[in-house]
């Protein structure tokens, strides 16, 4: 045997898994925010947590962050800022190419920005402690 040869389709999940692996050590980290909406096929559906989605509570995803961490999430517009208890992993890996760093759900949004505003810049670092 020459040498090993990935499928296409291998070297891309392999590429993605060095992405998170990097992204998990480093902190803080600075992209954009996109949240839950009302419409999404997931909502009312268990978190990766196990524990029911609300969108009432200040809760969050993002990959390779313990569930029941908290992080605190500044918009970078408006310097207005929310802690969140991570229960649940996201966003998707192909958004995650493209910058977004955190799902948060409806009511850290509303703490954050306008619902309406679409994705938002936004800093994310760790807390210590409880939310």
């Amino acid at each position: 045997m020459a040498g090993l040869r990935l499928q296409p389709r291998w070297s891309i999940g392999l590429w993605l898994l060095v992405g998170l692996l990097l992204m998990s050590s480093t902190w803080p980290r600075t992209g954009f925010a996109s949240w839950y909406s009302e419409d999404d096929p997931g909502v009312g559906w268990l978190m990766a947590s196990g524990e029911p989605f609300s969108s009432q509570q200040l809760t969050a995803a993002m990959w390779l962050v313990p569930f029941d961490s908290c992080v605190r999430v500044t918009n970078l517009r408006t310097h207005r800022h929310v802690a969140v208890r991570i229960n649940d992993r996201g966003p998707h890996l192909r958004f995650v190419l493209r910058g977004r760093v955190i799902d948060l759900s409806r009511a850290a949004v509303l703490r954050l920005a306008d619902p309406d505003e679409g994705l938002i810049p936004v800093h994310v670092t760790r807390l210590t402690g409880s939310c």
